[in-house]
């Protein structure tokens, strides 16, 4: 074994306890495991740092009073049955446990390890009041705008809550599928709109949708 490979007896470890067990990883030096710790945690919560805002598929963190456990959650809400009154939800909590030991085997604090790796400039992200046009967000991007109006052939047909429905839902460990009207095979698509009627004007389209109405 080469002198930098690390040993068990001799080097930082970082262990993640989950309900699929628990895992162990070994880092020579401490600036290599709040590298890894910091990546970790922002691929799972999408975020910079430490956030206490809890929300419905929102993963977020949380630390022990003593700062020696991370805790990472998200809760997610899925159909458990389908009955004649409608659908019954329940709750499915998902959890992860980080926690970082130094050479000698002793639980440090994670917030203090955490600040070791500068993740915002790892990413690229400038520091606050430094911030340039299209930098992650901060102020508008130069000659990019939303278009408005009727453009194109067929409209947008918006699935993505049912999409998301189907995604969540976990048919391997018995949890009811959705209804069959937001199931993947039957959701509708683009391809299947009306095409537009380019000739005729808003105001035409506008007293189509009201030919109901008498006045009119």
């Amino acid at each position: 074994m080469s002198i930098s490979t690390p040993t068990r007896a001799r080097a930082f470890g970082l262990r993640i306890v989950s309900p699929d067990g628990e895992q162990w990883f070994w880092f020579a030096g401490l600036l290599g495991m709040a590298r890894d710790l910091a990546l970790r945690l922002h691929a799972a919560t999408h975020r910079l740092g430490h956030k206490t805002d809890v929300g419905f598929r929102v993963p977020f963190t949380t630390v022990d009073e003593d700062g020696i456990c991370l805790t990472w959650l998200r809760k997610t809400p899925y159909q458990a049955a389908h009955t004649h009154f409608g659908a019954t939800w329940r709750i499915r909590t998902e959890w992860k446990i980080y926690e970082v030991f130094d050479r000698n085997g002793h639980p440090l604090p994670i917030q203090k390890v955490l600040r070791v790796f500068d993740l915002e400039d790892h990413l690229g992200i400038r520091k606050k009041g430094c911030s340039e046009h299209a930098d992650r967000g901060r102020g508008p991007v130069p000659r990019i705008h939303k278009s408005r109006g009727g453009s194109g052939w067929f409209r947008g047909i918006q699935t993505s809550q049912e999409i998301r429905l189907n995604e969540l839902v976990l048919v391997n460990e018995g949890e009811i599928p959705v209804r069959s009207a937001r199931n993947m095979a039957n959701l509708p698509t683009a391809w299947e709109d009306f095409w537009r009627t380019p000739q005729r004007n808003w105001k035409e389209q506008r007293k189509a949708r009201k030919q109901w109405d008498r006045r009119r």
